[in-house]
């Protein structure tokens, strides 16, 4: 029998997600990223702790949490989760996003921007409310200012997603750099 004392870190990783999706009638968490402003842009949140301090089981606990909201139904994938894959190419991370939600035989010619406008496209057609990206210092290796716009274009539009970076403090350092992406995402360390 496996054991598991709750801390601080649960309570504020469960209200980060709670604030990032839509409520019912009832005030009941449904899963679609809610818009915060009128031209339909949503939130995200950062994560931030030392390597092997448990982010990740963290942020898939917290997930598991909020429980049918984001489970998969015949026709909808609320919740996409992937690592930032090896090697760390914007390319090579549109192209895990794309596998992880269900597409397969993407065109590795295809410029990754293509690729990119793909995933957006999926994850509209999947009613996916939130994206999480693990690991998520590597994917910033290369292609920093492209990848930047990618995740603020998430945030972004009728179908926008909440977003979820976990990472080293090498993410936050980051994010910290592009003034637009920092002010959409929320900050838990």
């Amino acid at each position: 029998m496996a054991f598991y004392i709750g801390l601080d870190w649960d309570a504020d990783a469960s209200r980060h997600i709670s604030r990032l999706l839509q409520r019912d009638e009832e005030g009941s968490l449904v899963a679609k990223a809610r818009q915060l402003t009128g031209t339909s842009e949503t939130r995200g949140m950062m994560l931030v702790g030392e390597p092997g301090s448990g982010k990740s089981h963290l942020m898939d606990r917290t997930l598991t949490k909020v429980g049918q909201v984001l489970e998969d139904t015949a026709n909808t994938r609320p919740l996409i989760a992937c690592p930032v894959p090896s090697p760390a190419t914007f390319k090579s991370m549109v192209l895990a996003l794309l596998e992880v939600s269900g597409f397969e035989g993407a065109n590795l010619r295809r410029e990754a921007w293509s690729l990119w406008q793909m995933f957006r496209h999926r994850l509209s057609m999947l009613g996916t409310a939130v994206v999480w990206i693990a690991e998520a210092q590597d994917l910033f290796c290369a292609d920093r200012k492209l990848i930047l716009r990618a995740l603020k274009s998430l945030m972004q539009g009728d179908n926008a997603v909440a977003v979820v970076l976990s990472g080293t403090e090498e993410l936050a350092e980051v994010i910290r750099t592009d003034p637009q992406v920092k002010r959409r995402l929320s900050f838990q360390s």
